[in-house]
């Protein structure tokens, strides 16, 4: 495992959890470009929270939206695409590395080889660390860790961890305990 371990949060919907991660030193940050998702960020505010941070790579999050990867490009600039397991044929070609999600049921069957793939990100993981005994770059995506997060990533075998962001109550008002457990133990 690198010394490092990659984090990643998706769902980012306003300015103040994109600074919050950005300072935290977050190194993905994630956000939805499915209109009918009601964690939707349109190109425009998009463009107004990316202006205010820097550092962390960009995430598209794509989901069941049918996306011209074409325009996302151009209107997102991203540096990953996020996807569900069930489109990563419909994304081969794509030039933009993803982020594939898959729960851990589906793991041991899934083809980890598939080029374009910078992510495995798995979600439900269970709360022994079972070892991912094949080799990829893995996410773990869970808030809860019966322990040391960085003892729990070693354990299994995971590049990292993914977490959500969370809307605001009112702008500017919010509680970052389900992120700031995690971080601060990681960056601390």
């Amino acid at each position: 495992m690198q010394a490092h371990p990659v984090t990643y949060v998706s769902r980012i919907t306003n300015l103040s959890d994109a600074r919050y991660c950005a300072g935290m030193g977050v190194d993905l940050l994630g956000f939805v470009v499915d209109p009918a998702d009601p964690d939707y960020v349109s190109p425009e505010s998009f463009q107004q929270m990316i202006g205010w941070v820097s550092g962390p790579a960009r995430v598209m999050e794509v989901g069941t939206f049918k996306v011209d990867l074409h325009t996302l490009r151009e209107q997102y600039a991203p540096d990953y695409v996020h996807i569900p397991l069930h489109r990563l044929d419909e994304f081969t070609d794509s030039p933009t590395p993803l982020i594939v999600e898959l729960p851990f049921e589906q793991w041991e069957s899934a083809d980890v080889n598939t080029q374009g793939v910078a992510w495995w990100m798995v979600t439900g993981t269970p709360d022994v660390p079972v070892s991912f005994t094949r080799k990829a770059q893995i996410l773990v995506a869970r808030h809860d860790f019966p322990g040391s997060v960085a003892e729990y990533l070693e354990a299994c075998g995971a590049t990292g961890v993914a977490l959500s962001g969370t809307r605001e109550v009112a702008p500017g008002l919010k509680d970052y305990d389900h992120l700031s457990q995690v971080l601060e133990e990681l960056n601390g």
